[in-house]
């Protein structure tokens, strides 16, 4: 609550106010305690009945915590700042030219464009294959990613505990790296990725050159912040644990899983990730936690020149190589994104009765497939049964110790193989 909202809040609630005041006048503590029960009543707003709370209204110098903001100040600061931030206007919904609202939840055809496959990210976070994002975590992915018609410089995802907005911010991240790569990949040495900028004198008689990032690499980084340090834990800190990356889903863990095994062999600076995350768990230094300046000088005194160069020389594969083997693999996903494209447009253009017909006869095959099933389950169920039979059935006596079959097990072994016969023409269909 700000600005006019606020001022006409506080102007309707100190009129009720000095009503009880002009009753009560005499007993300060009574008239701040029925105040207090109007507030909670009138506005239904949360608090204590600790009647210090309405100091503000009586014109001393601290604000009632009920009508104040954690973020009043910084608020009002961004509102009397002389040189307007077009971002933070959006945000707080004050700039003229936000983009109109497109309501997503039916409109078929703004989803289906959205979704078209020349729009899906060349990346996705590598976890199990049958557990993709579902429609609206890949609308959001989509639109976050600038891969749909509208596109603006600030994107909200809301929704309640649960509901899959960390989840789909494994997709962000991946389609990130994986568009940062693209431009390395173009690179025909690593260090055409940086540019030598004004030297940086440490001290007296003694300058640093220094480099930074050339500006087509530059723009991929990803700070996550929050008032909540336990979510932005979950991606600082959970995101690189090998516990994250799952080919299979939970209940097949005997399943060898090639994506760890190949992020082993990448080693994505592993032993730098788990010395600043302090775990041993780490699959490679994709996030690190650096919200306060403790965290800040760990990640410094880990991660230098000295300690980059030592880790890069380890790495046998050459930057030719590198580059191939991304080029490779991402020539493989532009070839099946386009092989799905023509599926679909095939079924586009198909006529609708000639659809409606193939589905009345993929009906009738599937019918047909279920009586077979049936009919070879029964098939089945009877050679055991006469098996079973066969198996038990006593056999003649004849002396004292000797026993012999009788017409009746030549008959079941003659009604046994006629079964198997049935049966094998039956799977043949």
């Amino acid at each position: 609550m700000h600005g006019q909202q606020y001022d006409d809040f506080k102007s309707q609630l100190s009129q009720q106010l000095e009503e009880v005041i002009d009753r009560k006048r005499a007993d300060l503590a009574e008239c701040l305690a029925l105040a207090n029960q109007i507030v909670l009543k009138t506005f239904k707003l949360a608090g204590t009945r600790n009647v210090g709370q309405l100091r503000g209204l009586f014109q001393i110098q601290d604000e009632p915590p009920m009508l104040n903001s954690f973020y009043t100040e910084d608020i009002e600061r961004v509102l009397q700042a002389s040189a307007d931030d077009s971002l933070l206007l959006k945000y707080l919904g004050l700039n003229p030219d936000v983009a109109t609202k497109q309501e997503v939840d039916q409109n078929r055809d703004f989803i289906s464009k959205l979704l078209d496959v020349e729009n899906l990210p060349d990346g996705r976070w590598p976890g199990p294959e049958k557990y993709f994002q579902s429609l609206m975590q890949q609308v959001a992915v989509n639109v976050i990613r600038d891969k749909g018609p509208i596109k603006t410089d600030l994107k909200t995802v809301n929704g309640p505990p649960g509901t899959g907005k960390t989840t789909l911010l494994q997709d962000v991240f991946a389609d990130t790296i994986v568009q940062q790569a693209k431009v390395m990949a173009q690179l025909e040495k690593p260090m055409d990725g940086f540019r030598r900028i004004k030297p940086i004198e440490l001290f007296s008689n003694c300058k640093y050159n220094a480099y930074e990032l050339i500006p087509a690499l530059q723009g991929y980084g990803i700070v996550v912040t929050s008032n909540n340090n336990s979510a932005v834990a979950n991606i600082s800190k959970e995101f690189p644990s090998r516990n994250k990356i799952r080919q299979y889903p939970n209940e097949n863990r005997e399943k060898q899983d090639e994506y760890r095994t190949q992020l082993e062999e990448i080693d994505y600076f592993s032993d730098l990730a788990n010395r600043i995350l302090e775990t041993a768990d780490s699959w490679g230094m994709f996030a690190v936690p650096m919200g306060s300046k403790a965290n800040q000088r760990k990640v410094f005194k880990h991660i230098n020149h000295g300690v980059l160069k030592k880790q890069l020389s380890v790495y046998s594969d050459s930057w030719a190589d590198a580059r191939q083997n991304f080029n490779t693999a991402l020539e493989a996903v532009h070839q099946e994104k386009a092989r799905l494209h023509r599926m679909i447009s095939i079924v586009e253009r198909a006529n609708p009765s000639v659809v409606d017909q193939a589905y009345l006869e993929l009906k009738v095959v599937d019918e047909g497939i279920e009586v077979l099933n049936q009919e070879i389950a029964n098939l089945t169920q009877k050679i055991e049964n006469t098996r079973h039979r066969l198996v038990t059935l006593p056999k003649k006596r004849f002396l004292i110790f000797w026993q012999h079959e009788t017409p009746t097990h030549d008959s079941l072994r003659f009604h046994i193989s006629n079964l198997n016969k049935k049966l094998k023409d039956s799977m043949n269909e």
